[in-house]
């Protein structure tokens, strides 16, 4: 799959650019035992190829040469399996951060990935999360478990997530933080990212994202601002906000 243009997807526009490309062209799997990324740590980390995300997420991409229908099911189920394998390789020592790039856009593939997920902190101790920009098809309960926060960029999406939905957070894009502290924003209790103020503050020490006990107790949601490929982030997320 080549991609045309990224529509604000941060992994096509900021420091994932190289790695996406090559997974969309390979449609490979890559699990690294420890990444050197700087937002992250030196954590546990899975990429998938963007084939492996729903088609209607907001910054899904234009494409080319792109696979639909039945082989596309069939596609997310093989990524879902090789990324399964790929997290019951390793040791176990860090927490894990499934899909640095990549999702699981079905009920089938979301099962696989999220049971590989809950493998993982039974033997180890440690925690496994993710994000997903399926959650409008893919129910909280196909992910066996998993500690998975559904990703919006409205609050109308945040209440049907979680409210008719059942994911029990979600990760809100938009373009600027109104606060380095927890503030509302139309009417939605919102944690920014505290990475985006201070770069010593990584994903692996923080962990926010994973505690979605902490999360679902306290009505929160975590803060995301624009990143990566912001002008087209930007554009995108005018255009829902006009719907």
């Amino acid at each position: 799959m080549q991609v045309v243009s990224s529509n604000g997807c941060y992994t096509n526009g900021g420091t994932q650019n190289f790695t996406t490309r090559r997974l969309n062209e390979s449609l490979g799997v890559t699990v690294v035992e420890k990444t050197g990324d700087t937002k992250t740590g030196p954590m546990s980390v899975t990429h998938a190829p963007q084939l492996s995300c729903p088609t209607d997420c907001t910054f899904y991409p234009d494409t080319i040469d792109d696979i639909s229908g039945t082989d596309r099911d069939v596609l997310a189920i093989t990524i879902a399996q090789a990324e399964s394998d790929g997290i019951d390789k390793l040791s176990g020592k860090s927490n894990l951060r499934v899909h640095v790039v990549g999702d699981c856009q079905t009920t089938e593939a979301a099962s696989i990935v999220g049971a590989a997920m809950v493998r993982y902190e039974q033997r180890s101790g440690k925690r496994a999360y993710t994000y997903t920009h399926a959650w409008r098809d893919v129910p909280y309960s196909a992910w066996q478990g998993a500690r998975v926060i559904a990703s919006c960029e409205t609050t109308q999406d945040i209440n049907i997530a979680r409210d008719e939905l059942g994911y029990p957070s979600a990760e809100f894009t938009y373009m600027e933080h109104e606060s380095r502290k927890v503030f509302k924003r139309d009417g939605i209790k919102v944690l920014p990212c505290p990475n985006q103020f201070n770069k010593e503050v990584t994903c692996d020490k923080c962990m926010a994202c994973a505690n979605i006990e902490m999360l679902q107790d306290k009505n929160l949601v975590i803060g995301i601002a624009g990143h990566g490929a912001v002008k087209k982030l930007r554009k995108q997320l005018e255009s829902i906000q006009k719907v």
